[in-house]
């Protein structure tokens, strides 16, 4: 028969576990917290926090700049609008049409308008054959039988010669031409509408046939007005609207608006100044002139019949020197 306490022994040697064993299982339970110890630690909540704030910090930093710049931008357009407004105000101001200029009374006087411009430019005199100064682009007031003749020659952009015809004209019209003493001859003398890219000293119609030729067109715009014998009320007219040197003032459609305003016949003021009509005359004016010693605007030569003339030109003393200057030509008169 079998021993039960020996198989009693052997059960109990089955329950028990071996070293081994046991060794395996704590192996085992330590595992997990092994695991866990060697894993990457987790970012700390406040770096977390620190750099989101930082990162806020540098976007509303980005945010101020770009709406600075986008500020500045603005202001440099408005600036570039507001400069370009004021400019255009200006260049408005000064080519706008008026009548503030003066107007010489030359009422009870004799008034011609020159012998080109009653012949309609078609009998251009010549140098060789005609007395430089019996040849005239203007009018010419007073008695025909006075004993000095003033010739005047003048450019309608040129300020010194707005001055005299403001500030001086009125005299001598005044003190001399109405008491018989001297009569005027008007001489255009076009200079400083003059582009000097395409003057030629030896043709003078080059320069003043040029269509931005301010000085030349207002010129024209006085002998056209001739015909219709309204040559003294244009250049009224035309300083009246003085706007400096190639601004404007004198540009087509302001010279067209002026004839309009002197009840011209449009018609014809319009064909005259589509023709050039007076291109040709003019020329001859200015090559006249310099022949006789006009070098500038305005000057004026005094003739008193006796086979002498005497250049003068205005100068700061204004009219007070050149009222002995005409005095002494009446005086010397045969």
């Amino acid at each position: 028969m079998a021993n039960p306490s020996g198989n009693k022994k052997t059960n109990n040697r089955r329950k028990r576990p071996t070293n081994q064993q046991s060794g395996a299982r704590q192996k085992q339970q330590r595992t997990p917290q092994a695991a866990a110890t060697t894993s990457t630690p987790a970012t700390p909540r406040a770096s977390v926090e620190g750099a989101r704030t930082a990162s806020r910090r540098t976007n509303k930093k980005e945010i101020a700049q770009a709406q600075a710049k986008k500020k500045k931008q603005l202001q440099l357009i408005i600036g570039g609008v507001a400069a370009a407004v004021v400019v255009a105000v200006i260049v408005i101001f000064l080519n706008r049409p008026s009548d503030s200029g003066k107007q010489i009374d030359y009422s009870g006087l004799e008034v011609a308008q020159s012998g080109i411009v009653a012949s309609q430019g078609t009998a251009v005199a010549s140098p060789e054959v005609t007395e430089p100064l019996a040849f005239a682009t203007g009018a010419t007031v007073g008695d025909p039988n006075a004993p000095v003749t003033m010739h005047i020659f003048s450019d309608f952009q040129c300020h010194f010669c707005l001055q005299f015809h403001d500030d001086t004209l009125p005299l001598i019209v005044n003190d001399f031409v109405k008491t018989g003493q001297v009569k005027l001859v008007y001489h255009d003398f076009p200079r400083l509408g003059t582009d000097p890219a395409i003057a030629n000293p030896d043709d003078f119609t080059v320069e003043i046939r040029d269509p931005n030729n301010e000085s030349s067109l207002a010129a024209q715009a006085a002998m056209c007005a001739g015909e219709q014998d309204t040559y003294l009320e244009m250049s009224d007219k035309l300083f009246g609207n003085y706007g400096g040197v190639q601004q404007g003032a004198y540009k087509r459609s302001n010279l067209n608006r002026y004839a309009d305003d002197l009840g011209l016949n449009m018609d014809a003021f319009n064909t005259c100044m589509d023709e050039q009509r007076y291109v040709p005359a003019l020329a001859q004016s200015v090559e006249q002139g310099q022949s006789q010693g006009i070098t500038a605007t305005p000057m004026f030569i005094l003739d008193n019949g006796a086979e002498e003339v005497t250049v003068i030109q205005q100068t700061a003393e204004g009219y007070n020197l050149m009222k002995k200057q005409i005095e002494l030509a009446i005086d010397t008169a045969p």
